[in-house]
């Protein structure tokens, strides 16, 4: 694989975040108020609504620690209050109801436009082939998800409709 200079902060990015999963040896928790967590592991903090989401949805395992405080980004033109962890960037949207009032953000859709590519023009799978091959046929997108995903998935989200798992 190829490394362009626009990779370059991509590996800044991993390298940080590799240095500070090695030093992890367990995790360490500071409260520095009832509605807000501090990790000594990033020198950041997550409070409120992002605090509750994160809890809630899978914590450190699913999402690892915040890496950025929280703060206002452009997302497709709109000011919206965000907060980067390891693994996904937290949306607020006060316009949806809890619980659809934090999303995630769509990062791999994000990184395509970057790359300049629709993911609209990706071939389709075929849905026989992904249940032979224990993935997740995905029938709004028409693609599939297979690997480690699924098992992942399972034991994040035990609820999710049983048609959407393998």
């Amino acid at each position: 694989m190829r490394f362009s200079q626009r990779s370059a902060p991509l590996r800044l990015l991993v390298v940080a975040l590799a240095t500070v999963l090695v030093g992890i040896g367990g995790v360490s928790l500071a409260r520095a108020q009832n509605n807000q967590v501090c990790f000594p592991e990033t020198g950041f903090c997550t409070s409120e609504r992002f605090l509750s989401f994160w809890q809630e949805n899978g914590g450190l395992s699913a999402f690892g620690f915040p890496i950025t405080a929280q703060g206002t980004e452009l997302i497709q033109g709109q000011p919206f209050e965000v907060q980067w962890f390891e693994r996904q960037r937290f949306e607020r949207h006060p316009e949806n109801a809890a619980p659809f009032d934090v999303l995630l953000g769509r990062l791999g859709a994000d990184r395509l436009a970057q790359l300049g590519l629709n993911w609209f023009d990706f071939p389709k799978a075929d849905p026989a082939v992904a249940a032979a091959n224990r993935c997740i046929f995905v029938p709004e997108t028409g693609h599939s998800i297979c690997g480690g995903v699924p098992d992942g998935v399972s034991q994040l989200w035990p609820e999710l409709p049983r048609r959407a798992r393998h």
